[in-house]
């Protein structure tokens, strides 16, 4: 792990992600993966902006290949409207991100720029899925725990999940069956049993 030190937060980088990245920007000519990453750090971003903001600053963000953990020791004292606010800045951020991209694109008409907009908007949409360890996921977990226990809520948003891998699982094999290439849909769906399978806390 390469470790660095910014606004007093540690930030732990796995050599894995550095080499995929370096690999990325090497043979990815048209850039469209070198913009999902961008776009998944303007997600990340959001969420540690709004944590300073709220005053629950994260000890370390530990950055591996397919996720990014988010450690924190204060989050719980914060309040509901404040946690709801940290959940969904990094959905806020992209969707920004997407509409700023856009009116570039709109007067420019330069192509990466549609890209970019097009990326953080499915990205903040993705994200808003209530689906365990989504964004989307985490603000109806806070909304029902208002009203609910907190093993109800976290009952829910499972059953929520499982509704929602089963049509997408089945559209995925579909559209890979059909063209033979596109199995994009059937690894979201393998995403979201793993984020059901291997989920370790109820907040993000």
């Amino acid at each position: 792990m390469m470790r660095l030190r910014l606004f007093d937060i540690e930030f732990k980088i796995s050599f894995l992600l550095v080499s995929v990245f370096a690999i990325i920007t090497l043979f990815d000519r048209q850039c469209k993966l070198f913009i999902c990453f961008l776009s998944a750090f303007l997600h990340e971003s959001g969420h540690i902006f709004a944590m300073c903001k709220n005053n629950c600053k994260p000890k370390s963000v530990i950055c591996n290949l397919f996720d990014i953990k988010i450690i924190d020791n204060d989050r719980a004292l914060t309040s509901f409207s404040a946690n709801l606010i940290i959940v969904l800045s990094g959905v806020i951020v992209n969707f920004l991100a997407a509409i700023f991209s856009y009116i570039l694109y709109y007067f420019s008409q330069i192509e990466i720029f549609f890209t970019v907009s097009a990326v953080n908007l499915l990205m903040g949409v993705f994200n808003l899925l209530p689906v365990s360890n989504l964004d989307g996921g985490q603000a109806l977990y806070l909304i029902l725990t208002k009203k609910l226990s907190f093993e109800t809520a976290d009952k829910i948003i499972d059953l929520l999940t499982i509704l929602l891998i089963l049509p997408t699982a089945v559209f995925g094999f579909i559209i890979l069956f059909n063209s033979k290439y596109n199995f994009s849909l059937l690894l979201v769906s393998i995403y979201l049993l793993a984020a059901l399978v291997l989920k370790k806390s109820k907040f993000y």
